[in-house]
């Protein structure tokens, strides 16, 4: 079960249209663009559970991201992206 916060009602939920790249190398860092909708409340974005690094929102339809650790395919578009408060 997923505890909501009080505030996610006041939030449009996120959606992800498009990760690209959608595969690369296992390395640590590889750019990742996320685009979609909803995504300027976005506090955080995990790959395969793992915390992604340099999180930056570029506008509500894009975002981008830096790879954590083993993460070279893009799986489950929509998944593990979070607005603040949310899952809690």
């Amino acid at each position: 079960m997923v505890l909501r916060s009080a505030v996610d009602h006041l939030f449009t939920a996120a959606t992800v249209a498009v990760i690209s790249p959608t595969k690369g190398p296992v390395a640590v860092g590889t750019t990742v663009t996320v685009t979609g909708a909803h995504l300027d409340g976005i506090s955080a974005v995990t790959f395969g559970g793992a915390a992604t690094t340099g999180l930056h929102v570029r506008s509500a339809t894009e975002l981008t991201v830096r790879t954590p650790p083993g993460a070279a395919t893009a799986q489950n578009p929509g998944r593990g992206v979070r607005r603040p408060g949310a899952g809690r």
